[in-house]
C-alpha cells in the first residue's frame, strides 16, 4: 500500500490544517487505482511467491491483495480520524470474524482459501463503501473548490512520505521473519522450540505497546500540527521515563519466570542455552522499538525510522559476517539477532531524544544502564545455576522499586543523614 497505512495517520492532521478534505479526496481516487494495479500485476506476483501453486491460487492471491488494501486503508483512515473504536472493529472483523467463519464452514484447504478470499473481499469492500459514502464524500463536497487545486501537491507529499518508509517496513519484516527461517534451517528441534517461545513472549509483551501505538502516532501528529511542541515533548519524555523503568523491572521477571513457564508448558525440563538469555533480553529492545517508532514517524517527514531499521539490519549482518569466522552457525545466528534487536532499541531511543529535544538526567541514565548490566549478569548466572533465580528475582524487585521511587529514596536518605548529624551534635 506504498506506506499509506503510516502516511495517512501521520499526515492527515497536517493536511487538514491547510487543506481540509484533501486526504479524503486523495484516498477516494487512489484506492480504486491501487486495486486496479493489483489486478494487473497480482498474477505475476503470485507466480513469484507461490511457484507451482500459482496456477491454482493465482486469482485468490489477487483477491487477498485487494482485500488487504481496502482493509488497511480503512483502518488507517479511522486511526487518522482518531476513531479508535471503529479501527478496532475493522481489525476484529477482518482478522478474527472472517477467519473463524471460514474455518467453521470449509472442509479443506482449497475451500478455506477460496471462502476466506471472497468473504474478506466482500467485508472489506462493504466497509470501504461505508467509509466513502459516510465520511469521504461529504467532506469532499464541502471543500471541493480548495482540495482540487492542491490535489497534485498533497498527493505527492502523502505518497512520498509513505514510499520513503517502505525500505524500513520491508527491513523490519526481514528482521522479524528471517531469523525463524534460519533457525528452522540450521537449529535442532529443541532450539527451534525455545526460540519460538522467546518470540511468543515478545509478542505478548508487544500487545499493550501496539495498542498504545495505535493512539500515539495520530495524537502526537495532531499536537505537532497545532504547534504544541511542548505537549508532544512531555508525552514522549513520560513514555521514555516510564517504559525505560518498566522495561528494566520487566526484564528481571522475564529472566526469573521464563524457564519455569517454558518447562510447565512443554511438560519437560527445557535446556536453555547461554545465548538464549541474551535473545530474551534483547527482545525487550524490539518491543521498545515498536513503541518509539510512532513518535519518530510523527516528528518529521524524514524517514528516521527507516534508518533505524536499515542500520539494525546491517548491524546484524555485520555481526554474522564477523562471528561466522570463529563461531558455529547457531551462535552466529543468535548473536546477529541480538545485535539487530539491540540496535533497534538504542537507535529508537536516540532519535526520540534528539527529535523531541528531551533532556536526559545522567544519573537516571547511568542507573538504568547499571540495572540492565545487572540483568545481564543475572542471565549468565541463571544459565549456569538455576538455583540463583530467587536471588535474582528478589534483588531485581528491590532494584526496581528503587528505580521507580528514586526521588523518595533520596529524600529518606537525606532525612536519615540529617537525623544522624543532629544526634551527634546532641551527644557532643
Amino acid at each position: 500500500m506504498i506506506g499509506l497505512t503510516v502516511s495517512v495517520p501521520r499526515n492527515k492532521p497536517f493536511l487538514d490544517k491547510k487543506d481540509k478534505g484533501s486526504v479524503e479526496f486523495i484516498l477516494l481516487l487512489s484506492v480504486p487505482l491501487l486495486a486496479a494495479i493489483s489486478f494487473i500485476i497480482g498474477p505475476f506476483m503470485s507466480k513469484m511467491m507461490l511457484g507451482q501453486w500459482s496456477a491454482e491460487y493465482k486469482w485468490l492471491f489477487v483477491i487477498l491483495v485487494v482485500s488487504n488494501i481496502l482493509q488497511g486503508i480503512s483502518y488507517a483512515y479511522f486511526r487518522a480520524s482518531m476513531k479508535y473504536n471503529h479501527a478496532n472493529v475493522i481489525q476484529l472483523i477482518g482478522f478474527v470474524f472472517v477467519p473463524l467463519v471460514t474455518v467453521w464452514f470449509s472442509g479443506n484447504i482449497l475451500e478455506y482459501v477460496t471462502m476466506y478470499s471472497y468473504l474478506f473481499l466482500s467485508v472489506s469492500g462493504l466497509i470501504w463503501l461505508y467509509i466513502s459514502s459516510v465520511y469521504l464524500l461529504p467532506e469532499i463536497r464541502k471543500n471541493f473548490a480548495n482540495v482540487k487545486k492542491t490535489f497534485a501537491g498533497n498527493t505527492v507529499f502523502l505518497f512520498r512520505y509513505g514510499f520513503n518508509r517502505l525500505p524500513g517496513l520491508i527491513g523490519a519484516s526481514v528482521i522479524y521473519t528471517f531469523p525463524a527461517l534460519l533457525m528452522n534451517r540450521f537449529a535442532s528441534q529443541a532450539d527451534v522450540g525455545v526460540f519460538s517461545f522467546i518470540m511468543q513472549f515478545i509478542s505478548i509483551l508487544s500487545l499493550p505497546i501496539n495498542s498504545l501505538g495505535i493512539v500515539l502516532l495520530p495524537h502526537l501528529s495532531a499536537r505537532l500540527a497545532n504547534q504544541d511542541h511542548a505537549g508532544a515533548q512531555k508525552i514522549v519524555a513520560a513514555i521514555l521515563s516510564l517504559f525505560g523503568r518498566a522495561g528494566a523491572v520487566c526484564s528481571v521477571f522475564l529472566l526469573a519466570f521464563f524457564h519455569p513457564i517454558l518447562s510447565l508448558i512443554t511438560n519437560q525440563e527445557m535446556n536453555i542455552a547461554f545465548l538464549d538469555w541474551f535473545l530474551l533480553g534483547s527482545g525487550l529492545m524490539l518491543v521498545y522499538y515498536n513503541l518509539l517508532r510512532n513518535p519518530i514517524d510523527a516528528s518529521s517527514s524524514k524517514a528516521y525510522s527507516t534508518f533505524v531499521v536499515i542500520y539494525s539490519l546491517l548491524s546484524g549482518l555485520g555481526t554474522a559476517a564477523v562471528c561466522l569466522t570463529f563461531l558455529s552457525y547457531m551462535a552466529t545466528i543468535k548473536l546477529s539477532i541480538f545485535a539487530s534487536f539491540l540496535s533497534m532499541g538504542i537507535l529508537s531511543q536516540y532519535f526520540c531524544v534528539k527529535l523531541y529535544r528531551i533532556k536526559i538526567d545522567p544519573n537516571n541514565l547511568m542507573r538504568l544502564i547499571a540495572f540492565y548490566l545487572f540483568v545481564l549478569v543475572g542471565a549468565i548466572l541463571i544459565s549456569y545455576n538455576y538455583g540463583l533465580m530467587l536471588c535474582l528475582l528478589f534483588i531485581g524487585i528491590m532494584a526496581g522499586v528503587w528505580i521507580f521511587v528514586d526521588a523518595e529514596v533520596k529524600k529518606i536518605f537525606l532525612l536519615v543523614k540529617s537525623f544522624g548529624q543532629n544526634k551527634r551534635l546532641l551527644i557532643k
